[in-house]
């Protein structure tokens, strides 16, 4: 289960309808008006649940869950915990429930089928040791992977698209000659 490796916060997940849809470790109760900055602290997960744990949602940073750090991390960071020791408390940021049922699902307690609308769809940073749902090379989001392969899809066919003009340039300036 997930826990909270600084002495006095606690693991909270904020699923009721009207509440800040905090997921994370807190010195305070976070389900009203969030979990102030000061407040916030980092959390841990048992390594081998990595696999099962969905992408949750991040207003600043990007959500991670890094086995590589002892403990293992979960939560948003704005800068990568994954290749560091952890998110040092500067870049620790709130995280809110994924309003994806699928993702959330890891996070809420037993037969809770609520899901909030926390915000757009979220993407997922692992670290070197990570398995399937990305690069475990790089440690980078599966949305920088996307974002990857469309610009290389914009690219190719950019290039297709300026190839396929030069030759019917190159037909039009041989027939008038």
């Amino acid at each position: 289960d997930f826990s909270c490796p600084v002495q006095g916060s606690s693991w909270h997940v904020c699923y009721e309808k009207d509440s800040s849809h905090f997921v994370g470790c807190c010195r305070t109760d976070p389900c009203a008006k969030g979990c102030p900055d000061g407040a916030l602290e980092p959390a841990s997960f048992p390594a081998e649940e990595h696999d099962k744990l969905g992408d949750q949602f991040c207003q600043v940073g990007q959500w991670y869950t890094c086995t590589g750090t002892h403990p293992p991390f979960v939560g948003c960071c704005v800068s990568d915990p994954c290749k560091a020791k952890g998110c040092p408390k500067k870049d620790l940021r709130a995280g809110q429930l994924s309003q994806n049922a699928a993702q959330a699902a890891a996070f809420l307690p037993a037969g809770v089928s609520i899901v909030p609308v926390a915000g757009p769809s979220v993407t997922k940073a692992s670290d070197p040791s990570a398995t399937k749902a990305s690069n475990p090379a790089n440690g980078k989001a599966n949305g920088s992977k996307l974002r990857i392969i469309a610009g290389s899809v914009v690219g190719a066919v950019s290039f297709l698209l300026l190839v396929v003009c030069a030759i019917i340039y190159f037909i039009r300036r041989n027939r008038k000659r």
